[in-house]
């Protein structure tokens, strides 16, 4: 959207059969806040997004017990800044899909589906094979249901191809073979507590109801809390569902767990019937889900989250000046200048669903570039660099606040997420007692498109430096406090021991 808006020609090579295909293991629903919507301002569909998601102003939170007990809260935030949209992944790309169709970008737009890069090369202008005289790209792309390929020579390549990006690890292959180096587009990882914890999705009827009537409406927050299972054992199982707006349409329910869970071991539908039954027995599995539709979810083996991890590098200036011939003499890049290599989104950053930042993240990536691409006049030379200076240190920082921010949301030790939710109250507590002297909590930072990922790792750092300061101090005053009145009160003991 935003090159075709520029007069670019643009041709997007899509995997599945359509955009807004949705992953019946996954079923994505995307949280929408304040540097998502940078985006959905700047292209008119904040509005849309409005109308077709769950806001954040007000909203309900369900908690629903094994004994059926039902704990009913209502989350309310006044600041504007704080608001986050609720939405399945398909339905926000229907936005996106409305908006080229409104603003007349369809005819900039080239949409190849089924299909995917089979070979990126970089091609030399000359008839040396060497790779410093290389200064074009061509990408094989390929139809997976015909076999049939088409070669491109663009100016700029977008790698939006996710964790496992071909187009990474290409721009990774030329730069070993540039400088002997493969690091420099190589993954940065971390670790995390949520790092490697196995999900997958289950479908459910419009607003389900549970045993004794209690309606777990669509555009609420539901958490059905388990139990142990007497057929499996392990830790006890969860069932959590985010909201969406539209109460016709069926809603899912997230099951996330240790990747050890015993619950991963049972793959036929009588079975799973039988634990759910064990683990949620506020619900009537057997009414709720029909036997194929379980008989699927058992068979599946879901997903598993990421490490948080960026990539070393994320631009790659093939050519500082267009190449002559045919390719650069395209009439919608007429004033592009150089041959360029990107990469966006997951390709570049990816971690763990803790924060919510996947997709605003990647929608503030596209904003970037385009403020480098109005400040270089699009001269990919100047553009490309100055993205990558811009973008690499939050991107690293992003990745590095994933592993502290929120990891312990799915439950899956339940004791140190006491421990975490301590420490997050006192957080809480000491701001507002000196706000001057520390910031609030990452979770609540993050969401401001104001304060740059690298601002808020800075803070968060320097928060964590304080409060270790003063819990130092704390235990010292204890100490000292102790150590003046434990002699009166061993004299106070003996003298009624006497």
């Amino acid at each position: 959207m935003m090159l075709a808006k520029r007069g670019w020609n643009v041709t997007v090579a899509e995997r599945h059969a359509q955009v807004s295909y949705a992953d019946p293991d996954r079923s994505y629903v995307y949280a929408i806040d304040g540097r998502g919507r940078v985006f959905t301002d700047a292209y008119g569909l904040t509005p849309k997004l409005a109308e077709a998601g769950v806001d954040t102003k007000a909203v309900e939170v369900n908690r629903v017990f094994p004994n059926g007990k039902v704990v009913n809260a209502r989350q309310v935030i006044k600041d504007e800044a704080r608001i986050v949209y609720w939405l399945p992944r398909m339905n926000f790309v229907r936005l996106l899909e409305y908006r080229v169709k409104e603003q007349d970008m369809a005819p900039y737009i080239t949409l190849l589906t089924n299909t995917e890069a089979s070979e990126i090369e970089r091609l030399p202008t000359n008839s040396s094979s060497s790779s410093s005289a290389a200064q074009q790209v061509q990408v094989t792309l390929r139809n997976t249901v015909t076999g049939n390929t088409q070669r491109f020579v663009p100016k700029l390549l977008l790698g939006c191809d996710g964790m496992n990006s071909l187009v990474r690890q290409s721009m990774q292959h030329w730069a070993a073979a540039d400088s002997s180096s493969s690091s420099r587009f190589s993954m940065a990882e971390y670790p995390s507590l949520s790092t490697d914890l196995r999900f997958k999705v289950l479908q459910l009827p419009p607003n389900p109801a549970m045993k004794d009537g209690t309606v777990l409406r669509n555009p609420s927050f539901c958490l059905l809390a388990g139990q142990k299972s007497k057929s499996i054992g392990g830790p006890p199982l969860r069932l959590g569902l985010l909201p969406i707006k539209d109460e016709s349409v069926g809603r899912t329910a997230n099951l996330i767990t240790l990747p050890d869970h015993p619950v991963w071991g049972v793959s036929d539908a009588a079975k799973l019937y039988k634990v759910f039954e064990e683990a949620f027995p506020q619900a009537d599995w057997r009414a709720l889900v029909p036997e194929p539709v379980m008989a699927k979810f058992a068979a599946s083996q879901g997903g598993q989250f990421p490490a948080p991890q960026h990539s070393r590098g994320m631009a790659l200036l093939v050519a500082p000046e267009s190449p002559p011939g045919p390719a650069a003499a395209a009439p919608d890049a007429a004033a592009v200048k150089g041959t360029g290599v990107l990469l966006l989104g997951d390709a570049a950053h990816c971690f763990p669903p803790d924060l919510g930042q996947g997709v605003n993240s990647a929608l503030e990536d596209v904003c970037v570039l385009q403020r480098e691409l109005d400040a270089a006049g699009d001269d990919l030379a100047q553009a490309l660099p100055a993205f990558e200076q811009q973008r690499q240190p939050d991107s690293e920082a992003l990745a590095k606040l994933v592993q502290t921010g929120y990891p312990l949301q799915y439950n899956q030790y339940p004791l140190l997420r006491a421990v975490w939710s301590a420490r997050f109250i006192a957080h809480m507590l000491v701001h507002k007692l000196l706000p001057f002297a520390i910031s609030p909590p990452l979770f609540l930072m993050i969401q401001d498109p104001s304060r740059r990922y690298s601002r808020v790792l800075a803070a968060t750092e320097h928060s964590k430096r304080v409060l270790a300061g003063l819990a130092v101090l704390l235990v010292g005053a204890v100490a000292v406090l102790l150590q003046k009145l434990l002699p009166k009160l061993l004299k106070v003991f003996a003298a009624g021991s006497a």
